[in-house]
């Protein structure tokens, strides 16, 4: 199925930016479902579908997990860039974080 029909009867579609909580600089392993996996191989795994078909997408902040930022992306159709904008300007009007922030102290201690 080409990305064309399977996006024809929805304005854009919303997923996770990752499957796992961000990783800190550096960190080249972490596990998922009880899994160890190499964190540079999976970084693009949700992002692929979206850059393989050329469709538009964005990745905003949607709130923290464990202290670490977590994402939501839009992805819209072909040449429909403005829809994927405005859902994501309106998404981030609504204030998810609650103004909140990483504490990055000794964060790098982390790694």
């Amino acid at each position: 199925m080409n990305s064309k029909k399977c996006l024809k009867p929805v304005d854009a579609i919303v997923a996770p930016t990752l499957q796992f909580t961000a990783p800190y600089i550096g960190q080249e392993l972490s596990m998922l479902n009880n899994q160890p996996f190499n964190v540079a191989d999976e970084l693009i795994r949700l992002q692929s579908p979206a850059n393989l078909t050329g469709l538009p997408s964005i990745s905003v902040p949607c709130g923290l997990s464990e202290n670490m930022p977590v994402g939501i992306q839009f992805i819209g159709n072909a040449f429909d860039e403005q829809t994927i904008l405005n859902l994501a300007y309106a998404y981030e009007s609504t204030n998810p974080m609650e103004n909140k922030k990483p504490q990055l102290d000794g964060i790098a201690e982390n790694v």
